[in-house]
């Protein structure tokens, strides 16, 4: 009657690294990364943010961000956010993971999730929303033909006249 008793699987997780690109950088600051509707890091106050906030590598340690951490877990692990400046170099994730060919990604914000646990007994993905402030770097600065602009001025290109052809 003794038997051995069976191992039992109670249920999965998922890990999964990705590079999602989000919107036109530089941006200042990043306020909140959301998943599925729910914030994973930062939070929706509207306090004042230093330039540099929640840039660089951060860590999310949310494992019930989706209710129980069997029932569907949540986010765990480290996530690059790449501000997409000008010096901006190339992400060591993307190179293990590419190969060294890859570009640097300026002029884009964008996460690189390293890795990250995403969910249990769930493999669907869910939706990504960021939360970023532009407050020195607009994108007037970087339009040379924008009258008012830094970067007009003399040897700078003037925007060519638009005239509605008859």
């Amino acid at each position: 009657m003794g038997g051995r008793r069976k191992k039992q699987t109670v249920g999965y997780r998922y890990r999964i690294g990705m590079h999602l690109v989000l919107c036109q950088g530089p941006v200042d600051a990043v306020q909140e990364i959301q998943v599925g509707d729910r914030s994973a890091w930062g939070d929706a106050s509207r306090v004042p943010l230093p330039s540099g906030h929640g840039l660089g590598r951060l860590r999310i340690d949310r494992p019930t961000l989706f209710r129980r951490r069997r029932a569907r877990g949540g986010v765990v692990g480290e996530v690059d956010v790449l501000s997409g400046d000008a010096t901006q170099g190339r992400n060591d994730y993307l190179m293990s993971r590419l190969g060294a060919a890859i570009p640097a990604f300026r002029g884009v914000l964008s996460i690189v999730a390293r890795k990250i646990l995403f969910a249990a007994n769930n493999p669907y993905l869910k939706p990504w929303a960021v939360r970023v402030r532009r407050f020195t770097g607009g994108l007037a600065r970087r339009n040379p033909g924008c009258p008012g602009t830094p970067r007009c001025g003399p040897g700078m290109p003037t925007p060519a006249p638009i005239s509605p052809s008859a």
